[in-house]
């Protein structure tokens, strides 16, 4: 079950990123957000995104649970709890980022005068919740998969290899939310 719901969530993950507007410039918030308000498919590509990422995070419980010995599996459950906070954080991600930021996107392109400044600004404050949650999600799924590395390191079943390899992903995934397609491409 674990291996296919990662077969399965990288696709998803990918097929939903690639739904997500991104031809404005994000570092500029009004023609970010016009892209957004203008985005008929944003609420259906967050939660295609939020499910690519259960899917994968239910791939890596599953490979928790193979782990062989007594060292190996002290690290794997801080990895199964790991992975249980990321897909929450994920799923407070895309509640924000796909439902809150849209609503307010919408109210700022519908609105005129000083109405239009206010639903803006509150836009913007929502924007930067979202940075805030993407962030911290990309700091604990890197440190989630760091420890997937090492309980791979301890187990006997898995090449060293893999500890690198987990490793490797764990960087990405700390230096941005996007590179979790890449981690979702590891898992396949």
């Amino acid at each position: 079950m674990g291996a296919l719901s990662a077969l399965r969530g990288y696709p998803v993950l990918f097929v939903a990123t690639l739904l997500h507007p991104l031809q404005a410039d994000p570092n500029d918030p009004r023609a970010a957000f016009a892209e957004y308000a203008a985005d008929s498919l944003w609420v259906i590509s967050h939660l295609g995104q939020f499910l690519g990422v259960a899917l994968l995070a239910t791939g890596l419980l599953a490979l928790g649970e193979t782990v062989d010995t007594a060292k190996a599996w002290a690290w794997a459950r801080i990895d199964l709890l790991g992975t249980a906070a990321s897909a929450a954080v994920t799923a407070a991600l895309q509640a924000v980022d796909g439902v809150a930021l849209k609503v307010m996107v919408d109210r700022w392109s519908q609105a005129s005068g000083p109405d239009q400044m206010r639903s803006f600004e509150t836009a913007l404050a929502v924007r930067q919740v979202e940075i805030g949650m993407a962030s911290m999600g990309s700091q604990l799924f890197g440190l989630t998969l760091s420890a997937f590395g090492v309980s791979l390191l301890f187990s006997q079943r898995y090449p060293a290899g893999f500890f690198l390899e987990e490793l490797e992903a764990a960087l990405l995934a700390v230096q941005s939310p996007a590179a979790l397609i890449g981690l979702a491409h590891r898992a396949v």
